[in-house]
């Protein structure tokens, strides 16, 4: 399965290409952060606040759109449960799907493939949390004009990931996912130079494994 991305200067997660969900629910894009070739992003979710529903949704809504390859590194599951994981998205046969999944679970920055768009789920520290800043740098120095997004685990209620504020240091967009929300802990390219995207929040429910349905609209909190 093989995907897309524009080698223009996207701003990824703006209007023009898309976002997390359909109708009914919330888009990546009104992050109001842009993302441009060769940036990486965050998302630090604690376990079961659905990273890996949120990042095959950016697959679903990115697939088709992009020029150039999508490469999703899976470390927690195999081709059946992937299989079942994709054919709980409506309206969408496992054979539309275009995109190249591969098994993997450590030194994700020797199979980063550059000028591409490629999805870590997740990056698994278990020592020297402190390095985790070394692993980040490391895959966003292999993307060329690609895009990375890369998964990490954290503690429910807490603002940032394994190794905490050293995982954001090279990021351009991070976000903090706990059960039902998903915050806005750092955007660099403000989409709206009006609007800052620092510390948003919206609330949601995940229905049927993969559909996001939201709860509450985009709204500044101060945790």
């Amino acid at each position: 399965m093989l995907s897309s991305a524009s080698s223009r200067g996207w701003p990824i997660w703006s209007e023009r290409v898309a976002g997390l969900l359909r109708k009914g629910g919330f888009l990546l894009r009104n992050t109001h952060v842009n993302l441009f070739p060769g940036n990486l992003a965050v998302v630090a979710g604690a376990t079961n606040a659905g990273k890996t529903a949120l990042l095959l949704n950016v697959v679903y809504l990115n697939h088709q759109q992009f020029s150039m390859p999508i490469y999703y590194f899976c470390s927690e599951m195999g081709d059946v449960e992937l299989k079942e994981r994709l054919e709980q998205f409506e309206g969408m046969s496992i054979e539309e799907w275009n995109f190249r999944a591969i098994d993997r679970s450590t030194d994700f920055a020797d199979v980063i493939v550059p000028d591409c768009f490629n999805i870590v789920d997740y990056l698994e520290l278990t020592e020297d949390l402190w390095a985790i800043n070394t692993h980040l740098t490391n895959i966003a120095r292999k993307l060329g004009r690609g895009l990375a997004i890369v998964a990490l685990q954290k503690k429910e209620g807490v603002k940032w990931g394994r190794g905490q504020e050293f995982s954001a240091e090279k990021s351009k967009l991070y976000l903090s996912m706990d059960k039902n929300k998903l915050t806005i802990a750092k955007g660099k390219s403000w989409a709206n130079k009006q609007v800052n995207p620092n510390g948003l929040r919206v609330e949601f429910n995940i229905l049927k494994g993969c559909q996001f349905e939201m709860t509450q609209e985009w709204t500044r909190v101060n945790d």
